[in-house]
């Protein structure tokens, strides 16, 4: 039977939290370069949102002048009936 000494034990868990800090570190080089690439504007999934988010914004800017043109049509249209109406009133 062997008895472990406090400084074995000891040496142990550093080198346990030495490999957990080792690890650590390196996830976080590893995250460090990923988010550098999204950051990048001249990297290829940078340059592929781009024209995505530009087609969606004409997109969205098309729409919201389609939806006024009708509404100036729908109200005009509303208040020659109406000047139409009251006029024969």
């Amino acid at each position: 039977m062997q008895l472990s000494s406090p400084a074995c034990s000891r040496e142990g868990n550093s080198a346990s939290f030495l490999s957990i800090y080792d690890d650590r570190i390196q996830t976080q080089q590893q995250l460090a370069g990923i988010y550098s690439k999204w950051a990048d504007p001249g990297s290829a999934a940078a340059s592929h949102r781009k024209p995505h988010l530009a087609v969606h914004s004409l997109a969205t800017v098309a729409f919201i002048l389609m939806c006024v043109i009708l509404l100036e049509s729908v109200g005009t249209s509303l208040l020659e009936r109406y000047a139409l109406h009251g006029a024969n009133l």
